[in-house]
């Protein structure tokens, strides 16, 4: 069902404009009169670059308005206060430095009425600064529809400062050059897109009057979790798995015993390893150079590496059926999986016989006496799962601290212009509850959508 303009987001709003293409000989179609719909006739395309102006606007109109205006490559239109961008990957040459120098208030004194990307974080920037008020931006729209591209380019409209001296460039390349990590972690190849974010952030950035981030601070929400350990059929797990077992050395793969994708139980269910226009050992190699200007620590990048080694075997930890007090499929472990788990226990830092306790037994303590009791093979498999989805969130939670821990101002913000980027709608074969309470969330979004745009057009 095509989406309404009711569905078409806040502030900056992505989706997709769908195209009907008749083959063949136009032939007549007859519909009753109530389900025709009004439609706006003799319209200049390029002299109205807001839906507000045009005379019908139900769905089907706005819809060919979208249309007609893509087809002239017209990509940006807007709502008021909303921007809806169709297709913005077709636009991605409009978006340089010239660009944002036609858009940036220190350089041009009345921007082009084209609507853009840069005529919104404009905005946000001179009433920031005007009203010494908060501003937010919210990147809302179905996955794969360029949210995360259009973050990169409120980002660089936000950082661009004419005279780099009034910015502290330091800080401002920092918040710049998180996103490799943000990406290579958070995330991953759905079957709707290639770079679907897994996780929701809300990035708080100080800019100064005439641009430039001074400091920034970055909050992520709702990490995916559930990717880590099961997969949909043509999915990948989080970029970062296969950056790693395709980036790294000889020597980093033998300190980590890492294998091949296909050898990795979490990795093979969904039988694709590769992702179109993806070079994963390129992208390994800039997250590693991205650590470097983030101050990590060689002794924490490694760290890092071999948890996620540690990870992936988790899933090879497989468990056997045993009979023991009373259980007839009690989870018991062979000496050969036995040694695998000390191996990733090992590469994850921690006590491995504590691990397999917890794995194959449930705990009570009654009076002073621990009491120990088998549990099945289904329960062990939850436990070992339920570590490796916990481990991953911790370790994503511990890089965003430390990302902070360089941009973030020495006291707190007093305003700042905030920019949510929110992770896309999909649906899925199978939905997780992490993908129910995604969509919910953007069912949320497009409601509070939708009284802004009808309290404006009341008022």
């Amino acid at each position: 069902m095509p989406p309404s303009v009711s569905q078409l987001g806040a502030a900056v709003c992505q989706v997709h404009c769908i195209l009907l293409l008749c083959h063949g000989r136009m032939q007549p179609y007859e519909i009753l009169i109530e389900d025709a719909y009004n439609s706006n006739f003799d319209i200049d395309i390029r002299g109205i670059p807001d839906i507000g102006h045009l005379a019908h606007k139900n769905c089907a109109a706005v819809l060919d308005f979208l249309r007609a205006r893509y087809m002239e490559d017209l990509i940006y239109t807007t709502a008021d206060p909303l921007l809806i961008a169709t297709n913005p990957f077709r636009d991605l040459q409009n978006t340089g430095p010239q660009w944002i120098q036609k858009y940036h208030a220190s350089t041009s004194p009345e921007p082009p009425k084209e609507p853009h990307v840069f005529q919104i974080a404009r905005t946000a920037l001179e009433r920031l600064h005007s009203f010494d008020s908060s501003q937010t931006i919210i990147v809302s729209g179905e996955s794969g529809a360029g949210k995360t591209e259009a973050t990169k380019q409120l980002m660089a409209f936000l950082a661009y400062v004419k005279n780099e001296r009034k910015g502290n460039i330091r800080i401002q390349e920092a918040v710049m050059a998180a996103n490799p990590i943000l990406e290579a972690f958070g995330n991953a190849k759905t079957t709707r897109n290639n770079n679907s974010s897994r996780f929701g952030r809300f990035m708080q950035l100080q800019v100064g009057p005439e641009g430039g981030i001074l400091y920034g601070f970055i909050r992520n929400f709702l990490l995916e979790k559930v990717r880590v350990t099961q997969l949909g059929v043509d999915e990948r797990s989080y970029h970062v798995f296969y950056q790693l077992l395709s980036g790294a050395s000889t020597s980093l793969k033998t300190t980590l015993h890492l294998l091949r994708p296909d050898e990795y139980v979490y990795l093979k269910g969904s039988g694709c390893y590769l992702c179109p226009n993806t070079d994963d050992a390129a992208d390994f190699r800039v997250v590693g150079q991205t650590f470097e200007k983030m101050n990590f620590r060689p002794d924490e990048v490694n760290s890092i590496w071999s948890i996620l080694s540690g990870i992936l075997l988790l899933g090879n930890v497989e468990f056997q059926k045993k009979e023991t007090e009373g259980v007839p499929d009690a989870a018991d472990l062979t000496p050969e999986k036995k040694a695998l788990l000390s191996q990733c226990c090992e590469l994850l830092f921690i006590d491995s016989k504590i691990v397999e306790k917890e794995f194959l037994f449930n705990m009570r303590v009654i009076g002073n006496q621990e009491i120990q009791s088998p549990v099945s093979v289904s329960k062990a498999q939850v436990n070992r799962d339920s570590l490796a989805k916990a481990l991953y969130e911790k370790l994503f939670d511990w890089i965003v601290l430390r990302l902070n821990q360089r941009i973030q101002p020495p006291r707190w913000f007093q305003i700042v212009i905030g920019l949510l980027d929110i992770f896309g709608f999909e649906v899925f074969q199978h939905n997780s509850l992490e993908q129910l309470l995604i969509n919910i969330t953007n069912e949320k979004l497009q409601k509070a959508f939708i009284q802004i745009v009808f309290s404006r057009v009341s008022a």
